[in-house]
């Protein structure tokens, strides 16, 4: 197997870095993204109702191909910051296919964009301030990176 330098949020480590540069992984904006979703599926009547169908088909390939991820209780953590490094730790990403893997980091990218630009997407920031945050920085970066 040919080494290949690592890909982080889309730029090659070997490219200069540019002005920018974004502090978060896939741990980050999984957990964020699994508990909005989980918020929206226990508040049916949320600004991001019709949003949730989306979340619960990317969230149905993640658990399926992210063996363990479906242990844990989105809840029951503290902070996203505290369910992203459960995640972390439990290497869940190194359990599943190299293809998978990929796929899940990349599409991930593209649903925290999509749930970035849905009208009820403001409407949640007071609610679940840091998990939007989170959100919005992956968004931004997928526009930065294109």
């Amino acid at each position: 197997m040919i080494a290949m330098p690592m890909l982080t949020n889309r730029c090659h480590l070997m490219q200069p870095l540019k002005i920018y540069a974004w502090e978060w992984d896939f741990y980050d904006a999984l957990a964020a993204f699994l508990r909005i979703a989980d918020h929206a599926q226990r508040h049916r009547a949320s600004a991001l109702a019709s949003w949730l169908p989306r979340a619960q088909g990317y969230l149905n390939v993640a658990f399926k191909h992210l063996p363990g991820l479906g242990e844990y209780d989105f809840c029951e953590a503290a902070t996203t910051r505290e369910l992203a490094l459960q995640l972390r730790s439990a290497h869940l990403l190194r359990k599943t296919a190299v293809l998978s893997g990929m796929w899940l980091k990349t599409q991930l990218v593209v649903e925290c964009g999509r749930l970035f630009e849905h009208p009820g997407f403001e409407k949640m920031r007071e609610q679940l301030p840091g998990e939007m945050k989170m959100i919005a920085l992956v968004a931004q970066s997928r526009g930065a990176a294109h």
